[in-house]
């Protein structure tokens, strides 16, 4: 137990003075005097509007990410399981493209996020209902309804060109758009699913036993794993309406944690939302620093980092 506050100590160090480098790091130089002596000045705002904003958003998105990919893994007892693997991002962000290219402009804002709820949370159903019928073919299911999604987010890019930098922002992740109403609604959905996932950690423990088990131990399991299911579907849709398609840091995050807490909720929760943030932040750094002053998406990033992980997992536990 010592060892695992030791590790939590020095990642939320490292997060803090990661934090201090985004809010420092950009195309234009902003000296914190400055600010402090001028609050009005251009570079005030561009700390305080600009750059703030999207180190906590970061910070938010990753913590949400890592929370969802928790918890689907003990919802279909599964440790590849994810929000981006399992096709439940590709679900939120066709259906927030569709608002994106289907909508008048006076509406995307306010029926976006309804859309890619609804969208995450179909995908998420579609999957549990495989994973029912069909456990041992979870990752491929998903894999493939993945791939469907996107090529149906791809075609609706294709056939919308006037809205095409727009809509490609859902397909490749960013927060160059992040401003603090993001960070007033991902904060809302953060604290929604970490409040839930730590009041259940209990039954998220259960919920990783058979089902059998698990009901002799007075859980209602299927009850709890579709409440748990609409939470994570939820929290990522927040995430990708306004983030976009960032994959792989709820897989990262929750495998890491449990190589240093083990299993138990109670421990993997704070330490797998250190992890996330932290790997959100720090490839959002190296996505707009590697090319600078140009962009890369956060998403590929990201993937660079988990695509061997997941190899190397899908090596060691052979899955079908």
């Amino acid at each position: 137990m010592k060892r695992v506050y030791c590790i939590a100590s020095l990642l939320l160090i490292l997060l803090l003075l990661l934090s201090a480098v985004g809010i420092l790091s950009g195309a234009a130089e902003v000296s914190p005097s400055a600010v402090l002596s001028d609050i009005s000045s251009p570079e005030a705002y561009i700390l305080l509007n600009m750059r703030v904003p999207r180190v906590l958003s970061a910070l938010l998105a990753g913590g949400i990410l890592s929370l969802s990919g928790l918890v689907f893994q003990s919802v279909f007892r599964n440790p590849m399981a994810d929000s981006y693997l399992l096709g439940v991002s590709a679900g939120s962000s066709l259906a927030a493209v569709l608002a994106s290219v289907l909508l008048p402009y006076a509406l995307i804002a306010l029926f976006l996020p309804y859309f890619a709820f609804s969208g995450a949370l179909l995908a998420a159903l579609l999957i549990f209902l495989i994973s029912r019928r069909e456990p041992g073919s979870l990752i491929l299911s998903g894999i493939a309804i993945n791939l469907l999604l996107t090529s149906l987010t791809t075609l609706c890019i294709f056939i919308s060109r006037r809205r095409t930098e727009s809509v490609l922002f859902w397909s490749l992740g960013s927060f160059s758009a992040a401003d603090w109403s993001s960070v007033a609604y991902l904060l809302s959905a953060f604290i929604l699913i970490l409040l839930v996932a730590s009041l259940w950690a209990t039954r998220l423990d259960i919920l990783l036993l058979d089902s059998g088990t698990a009901s002799s131990l007075g859980i209602d399991v299927n009850s709890t794993r579709l409440a748990l299911l609409v939470l994570a579907s939820l929290a990522t849709a927040v995430s990708v309406s306004l983030c976009g398609i960032i994959g792989f840091v709820g897989l990262m995050s929750p495998h890491l944690a449990k190589l240093i807490a083990g299993p138990k909720h109670r421990r993997t929760i704070p330490l797998s939302i250190l992890f996330g943030s932290l790997i959100m932040l720090s490839s959002d750094l190296v996505s707009r620093t590697i090319a600078g002053p140009a962009e890369l998406p956060v998403g590929i990033v990201t993937s660079i980092l988990g695509v061997p992980l997941f190899i190397l997992l899908l090596r060691r536990r052979n899955y079908r």
